[in-house]
């Protein structure tokens, strides 16, 4: 589960955190995800997309068209 949250422990305002799914359907330890993705601006919306191992998000804190700008990451969540 990938969700943003302003939690104590981030790298700025809003960042992308990931917490594993139990098989019993409750939520893991929140880990926060790394310092490429976090900004010390604002980052949003993100959504993992399984079958290509691609994380797409949104932040302010990162240089793009300006506001809140799509980005995308490859990985998996370990």
């Amino acid at each position: 589960l990938f969700f943003a949250s302003d939690r104590p422990g981030g790298a700025g305002n809003f960042d992308i955190w990931y917490a594993p799914l139990n098989s019993d359907g409750t939520t893991g330890e929140p880990m926060h995800t790394a310092s490429s993705i976090n900004t010390t601006g604002d980052e949003q919306a993100p959504f993992y997309h399984a079958s290509t191992s691609t994380l797409v998000f949104s932040s302010n804190g990162k240089t793009g068209m300006g506001g809140f700008d799509l980005f995308t990451a490859k990985g998996s969540e370990n």
